[in-house]
């Protein structure tokens, strides 16, 4: 199940990105990549690099989240793209 959310997120994530990073200072931390900023669409283990890091067993991070973004706009946004890695 957790694959298949996680699966959800990739498929969606450049328009996540477009949702949670609202600002030019949000894209300008993409383009450096001495901040271990996820700028790679993809998932890892232990990885800081990629959009989705598994951190633990049972646990995941969204990494491509920038600090002014709506948190119930992005919630909503992260629901509806496990719904759709659920369903598909």
């Amino acid at each position: 199940m957790g694959l298949h959310c996680i699966g959800g997120v990739i498929e969606h994530l450049p328009a996540l990105t477009a949702i949670d990073c609202s600002t030019v200072n949000s894209y300008r931390r993409l383009w450096d990549a001495g901040f271990w900023a996820p700028v790679y669409s993809d998932w890892g283990y232990q990885n800081r690099t990629c959009g989705l890091r598994v951190s633990a067993p049972g646990r995941f991070e969204y990494r491509a989240v920038d600090s002014m973004v709506n948190p119930y706009l992005m919630a909503a946004a992260l629901l509806k793209a496990f719904d759709d890695g659920l369903s598909r």
